[in-house]
């Protein structure tokens, strides 16, 4: 066994160790504490990020078909985010309006969340869509929280906030400045994050 073969088997090994050590902690369905969510939408970006391989995507040991961005750009991004889950929950536990208001709160807070996470990566795109769509579970956490709820509620409510946002955000598009899940819709008809959001994640409910 060569060298390169003998560390990549250790690291083989190392992966399924850390795996189970993950899945041992795993979730009840007595666990999901609603005063959590920041924490546990922090655990999972790292977890993401570090779970190797993943086929062109940034993990702990490559950078993927990525040149400008590897893990410590979505370290750096990572940090941002914890603190944006955290605010919006935060946020969210203290509105007092309807779910509407609270999306317009939580639209005014991410312009700000999403300046910082570009300035710390360098103007390097590594984390919006989970900003975007991590920051809403959070928000409506502390919503459900506020309101008396359990997390059974999320995803209603979660649908009930997002109604219409492809149609409104996708159908009249600025072609100058489209992002690159907003050129998949364009040429596509993909909804990308914003029809996850919107179908209360039917990626994560049915398959995930």
């Amino acid at each position: 066994m060569s060298k390169e073969q003998f560390l990549l088997q250790r690291v083989d090994n190392n992966e399924i160790k850390i795996a189970n050590e993950v899945y041992s902690c795993r979730l009840s369905p007595f666990d999901a504490d609603l005063q959590k969510v920041g924490q546990y939408l922090t655990q999972a970006i790292l977890l993401e990020v570090s779970t190797h391989p993943k086929p062109g995507l940034v993990t702990r040991l490559s950078n993927g078909a990525h040149k400008d961005m590897s893990i410590f750009t979505f370290m750096m991004s990572s940090a941002v985010l914890s603190k944006a889950f955290n605010d919006l929950q935060d946020i969210g536990q203290a509105h007092r309006g309807t779910l509407a208001e609270l999306f317009c709160k939580l639209r005014s807070y991410g312009v700000g969340a999403e300046a910082e996470l570009l300035r710390v990566t360098k103007g390097v795109n590594t984390q919006r869509g989970i900003l975007f769509a991590g920051g809403i579970v959070s928000a409506v956490s502390g919503y459900a929280m506020n309101m008396g709820l359990s997390r059974d509620a999320l995803l209603p409510l979660i649908k009930e906030m997002a109604a219409g946002l492809v149609a409104r955000e996708l159908k009249n598009l600025d072609h100058a400045a489209m992002t690159a899940g907003e050129k998949l819709y364009y040429k596509y008809g993909i909804t990308g994050i914003r029809g996850e959001v919107e179908n209360g994640f039917p990626s994560v409910v049915n398959y995930g």
